[in-house]
Parts: structure tokens; sequence; C-alpha cells
């Protein structure tokens, strides 16, 4: 079964849509790694390449002068929660995640 999966990522406008095919989904606790240029959506690689990283992440000079796709390639997250729902009868699971590693 094909599962929708996003990234719910404090400070941005949207949720990232990391893949329209997982087949498995990251349990609480799991890390990841998210590559904004190998994401398949491209609303979602524009925001993370518009937005500056320190909108969503600790405000320092080096998030000022980045993207959140540029931070997320430098960290790691961590599930911190899920959520399930239905979009036109296809399960979706949004991830709540924080970075754990950067």
């Amino acid at each position: 079964m094909n599962i929708l999966l996003y990234a719910d990522i404090p400070g941005l406008p949207e949720y990232v849509l990391l893949t329209r095919k997982a087949v498995t989904v990251p349990a609480i606790g799991d890390r990841l790694r998210i590559n904004a240029d190998r994401l398949a959506c491209k609303f979602s690689r524009q925001v993370l390449e518009e937005t500056p990283a320190c909108h969503c992440f600790e405000r320092n000079e080096r998030t000022e002068s980045m993207s959140v796709g540029d931070f997320l390639k430098e960290c790691e997250l961590a599930v911190s929660r899920r959520e399930w729902s239905y979009e036109g009868g296809t399960p979706c699971c949004t991830l709540d995640v924080e970075v754990v590693e950067w």
C-alpha cells in the first residue's frame, strides 16, 4: 500500500511532502535526513529552498545565511509524533520532527 508521507517542520507554512509512495513509515524516535534536492514535490522543494533556516530553527549567524533545505542537509531529525489521516482515500502520515544533531 502506498502512503503519503509528510514532515511538519515548525515555522514552515505547509507540510513538506516527503514521498507519495512510502511503503514503511518511520516510528517515533527514528532518525532521518531530508534532502530537499531529492524531493519529488516541486512545491515542497521550493518552500525548503526559499525559507531562511532562522525562521524554523535557532537564529544564529549560520541559520540567517542558509535556507531550510541547506540546513536539513547538515542535520539529523528525530520523529517525535505521527499523525494519520486520509486524502481522497489514500492513507497519509504526518511526522512531527525535531533536530537531534547538527
